[in-house]
């Protein structure tokens, strides 16, 4: 382990008094290149770049510090003695697979997968070919009692940032108005000497912000992104603070904190997207001072983490039933590759594919199907049927009271297919409009065409489904127990009216509370006959119509 070893150039490590009257540094003395252009960069897979450029002063390192107050002295400022030391130190960690998990699940420290002395020159993920798809070295400024943990690690420099939040090893004169006044001067001063001029205003306060968007394939524009958490964090300070975008994409960080480092974060409190196995993908930028944060994601792997998250938020936060009802954190591994059995996505309840012991259920998220690549309302859709999977087992594996077991793979497949069709129909209707929705949708009579009987391609609503159908476990069996259209008398896509393949559906219980009732106590489609012959009254209809429905599924 490399523990401690500082890099040349960083002299005033431990504690020491700066009183003394040197020589002040000379702004002309601190290199400072000129900035390249701004150019934004892609990866292989499209995915907007971030781009480092050359490395840059510290401003908070020991040295530059003690530089700066005795600069100050030298001039004449009227500053008292500052004990100038260690406070905090810049790190770089070299983790192992376990060492990754062990570091990011820390709330203590913020970690970085760039180095953080480097210029910024565009915004986007970190890559490096040299590693693609490896362990990522994390940077990380930890507090100087902080106890490093059994990992290799590097401190690539001592700094020095006291800060109330982090008393330790303070002296009594730290934290009163004078000394804080005394120590901005300090700061501003380092900053100058340094060459960040740029960032000096910052130092003063601002209010950091932006909008979160990304491209959606259907609407043929960049949409908001609702509940996205954006780590906002301070240039070279220990803490950060998280905040949630609106449901117009905006963020905003109402206390005043200086220059900012920016990160959309996949992860929240419910859930967490991974880049395969374990990398937990994040999106980077540095803004100075006053100007927001507006970005748009529009290719590449961080697109499809966007509508991964678009569909695991619309689940959590609707009123589709089961939603928020796994009990537990789950992971969702996006994979940027094709399904070997041809589908969207895996739900992995009980196996662990992966070399680490995720904490709750996951399930996968796969680029390619059978048909290509997913669209973005492929990713979105595929995301919302593994949901509704994982909530729907989840009673038969936790919930006291319900039948041990699984259920049938057409009332597995049903439910999840249900789930998909429902919330595809809340996000896409407001989002294009009926109309602009209506245009994509296969109707054989135009005379169905209202707002409550309208429906989605097949893909999406299953009314082209027949009993011989390749894989005829994804069926309309929800579908049609909830609406109000009979594709057997409508003869919606082969033209042909009273189609004796199609489902005779002449049931309609438009109730999503009693649909769920239904579903999580259920294991068999007899089950589900007896709940629905035990509706007839209720509903109006028949218990021929119920004989009639269920002929088209395997009595198990």
């Amino acid at each position: 382990m490399l523990g401690g070893a500082l890099l040349a150039g960083t002299f005033f490590a431990g504690c020491s008094t700066y009183d003394e009257l040197d020589e002040p540094m000379s702004e002309q003395n601190a290199t400072v290149e000129a900035a390249p252009l701004y150019v934004q960069a892609h990866t292989p897979d499209g995915d907007a770049m971030m781009v480092l450029g050359n490395a840059m002063p510290i401003p908070y390192s020991v040295q530059n510090m003690a530089a700066a107050y005795q600069n100050l002295r030298l001039s004449g400022a009227p500053l008292p003695p500052m004990n100038i030391r260690t406070t905090h130190r810049y790190v770089k960690f070299t983790p192992n697979a376990q060492q990754y998990e062990t570091l990011m699940n820390n709330t203590q420290i913020e970690f970085y997968n760039y180095p953080l002395d480097r210029e910024v020159l565009s915004e986007g993920i970190y890559y490096d070919p040299a590693t693609p798809g490896g362990i990522p070295a994390l940077y990380a400024v930890v507090n100087a009692t902080w106890t490093m943990p059994n990992v290799p690690y590097v401190v690539l420099e001592s700094l020095y940032h006291p800060q109330i939040e982090d008393p330790a090893g303070l002296v009594s004169a730290e934290g009163t108005p004078a000394f804080w006044e005394a120590f901005r001067s300090v700061e501003m001063r380092s900053f100058e000497l340094t060459g960040h001029h740029e960032k000096i205003g910052a130092l003063l306060g601002w209010n950091p912000s932006g909008t979160v968007n990304a491209w959606e394939d259907m609407a043929h524009r960049q949409i908001p992104l609702e509940g996205v958490k954006v780590r906002i964090g301070k240039w070279w300070g220990s803490k950060s603070t998280v905040v949630t975008t609106n449901a117009s994409g905006v963020f905003w960080r109402p206390e005043l904190i200086g220059p900012a480092r920016y990160t959309i974060l996949w992860e929240n409190e419910y859930s967490s997207i991974r880049e395969g196995d374990l990398l937990r993908p994040a999106y980077h930028n540095f803004e100075p001072v006053g100007v927001s944060w507006d970005v748009l994601i529009d290719g590449g792997k961080t697109l499809r983490y966007a509508h991964v998250h678009r569909g695991l938020h619309r689940y959590r936060h609707t009123n589709f039933p089961g939603a928020g009802a796994t009990g537990m954190k789950y992971t969702v591994r996006y994979r940027h590759s094709t399904n070997p059995r041809g589908i969207d996505g895996t739900l992995c309840m009980a196996q662990r594919l992966s070399p680490m012991d995720f904490p709750g259920p996951l399930f996968d998220i796969y680029k390619t199907n059978s048909s290509g690549d997913l669209s973005t309302i492929g990713i979105y859709g595929a995301t919302v049927h593994q949901l509704a999977h994982l909530s729907h087992l989840y009673q038969f594996m936790f919930q006291p009271g319900v039948p041990l077991g699984n259920p049938n793979n057409h009332i597995l497949e049903g439910w999840a297919c249900f789930a998909e069709k429902m919330l595809i129909t809340e996000a896409y209707v407001p989002l294009l409009g009926q109309n602009a929705f209506m245009a994509l949708i296969r109707y054989y009579d135009p005379a169905l065409m209202d707002y409550r009987l309208f429906e989605m391609p097949n893909t999406y609503n299953k009314q082209d489904w027949t009993p011989w159908v390749a894989h005829n476990e994804y069926c309309p069996l929800f579908i049609d127990l909830y609406d109000d259209s009979n594709q057997r008398m409508g003869g919606r896509y082969l033209g042909i009216s009273n189609y004796m393949g199609y489902v005779n559906d002449a049931i309609h219980i438009e109730d999503l509370d009693m649909m769920w009732h239904i579903v999580q106590n259920s294991k068999t489609m007899n089950d589900i006959m007896v709940f629905v012959y035990f509706m007839s009254t209720r509903f109006g209809f028949q218990l021929q119509d119920v004989d009639n429905f269920f002929s088209s599924y395997p009595q198990y």
